[in-house]
């Protein structure tokens, strides 16, 4: 999800819809917070859409600059399978730069849910496209299973707490 800082809290908000099984946010997803060329590539050679936010601030951005190179490349090396651009504010298509107006599919929605639900079905029509199986991440439904049955199991004594942990949205 590529933004600007200035619009981290709306972008934040699409995140949280989709959750890191689906999307990258640096804040969230970047290893150890990181915020540098290295850890935007490794963030972008883990997804299969490139999305950028388009705002006066994220088209004045060095770093946006550089994440749109790199979706670029990666279009080009068919690592990314699309480019989606959500235009915000007073930008229009026409304020892009060219080749992403030339290469992006632009879309101007107003709410981050609205994107997110867009995002999703993005995501499931490029898995299907791909091939891959219809899920992005391996289920742990056996392990649920399991807790399930020692859970409900009336010979063993009820525990007094019991934690999970794990990645939001996983």
């Amino acid at each position: 999800l590529s933004h600007s800082s200035k619009n981290k809290e709306f972008v934040r908000q699409v995140f949280e819809d989709l959750g890191a099984a689906l999307a990258e946010f640096d804040e969230r997803t970047f290893d150890g917070g990181k915020f540098n060329i290295d850890a935007i590539s490794q963030g972008l050679a883990r997804c299969n859409l490139f999305i950028l936010f388009a705002t006066k601030e994220s088209l004045e951005s060095g770093y946006v600059e550089i994440e749109i190179k790199l979706a670029q490349e990666a279009l080009a090396r068919k690592k990314v399978s699309k480019i989606i651009t959500f235009c915000a504010g007073d930008v229009s298509p026409s304020d892009l730069p060219y080749f992403i107006g030339s290469i992006s599919a632009v879309r101007r929605l107003h709410s981050p849910g609205a994107i997110a639900r867009f995002i999703r079905s993005e995501i499931i029509q490029s898995v299907a496209a791909s091939g891959r199986p219809g899920r992005p991440f391996v289920g742990r439904d056996s392990v649920a299973r399991s807790i399930k049955e020692k859970l409900s199991d009336p010979e063993k004594s009820t525990p007094l707490a019991l934690a999970i942990s794990g990645v939001d949205g996983v």
